[in-house]
């Protein structure tokens, strides 16, 4: 199982996360992790990062643009593009709120899970979070294996 979570923005994080039961994660880690300042280059980062492999799942941050929130066009672009490469990949894109995943995966457990490294704004610890997210709603049993909880 891939799992590929997204942070979309003017920054956008993006996480990939191998299964270690399913995939050799001997020359890296299970989980990889980049941020990302240019837009038009989220879906190149995410097939760089994917090496070929097609995921099973991509958990992007839902963004709701108001005229209480800032105006980011970038997430709206990203997200857009995100969902067309999940469609030419032939896999499920869910959206899925912030409030949730940045209760579900604190800073607590991503220190602990090793998956979570220091940044600036939290982008990439962001879609780790969605990530997590993602694995507690659809492979539960997975999740309380990896996290314990």
């Amino acid at each position: 199982m891939i799992l590929v979570g997204v942070d979309p923005g003017n920054v956008t994080g993006i996480a990939v996360w191998r299964d270690p039961d399913f995939y050799d994660c001997s020359q890296h880690a299970p989980i990889d992790v980049a941020e990302v300042e240019d837009s038009t280059k989220v879906t190149a980062v995410i097939r760089r990062m994917l090496t070929g492999q097609r995921p099973s799942l991509i958990l992007v941050e839902r963004f709701k643009q108001n005229a209480r929130k800032t105006h980011q066009p970038a997430a709206g672009e990203v997200t857009g593009a995100v969902r067309s490469l999940a469609e030419e990949l032939h896999c499920r894109c869910v959206y899925q709120a912030p409030s949730p995943a940045k209760k579900l995966g604190t800073t607590e457990l991503l220190k602990r899970l090793n998956w979570w490294t220091p940044s600036r704004d939290d982008h990439g610890n962001s879609a780790c979070r969605h990530i997590l997210l993602g694995m507690a709603t659809f492979q539960p049993v997975r999740f309380a294996r990896l996290t314990g909880i």
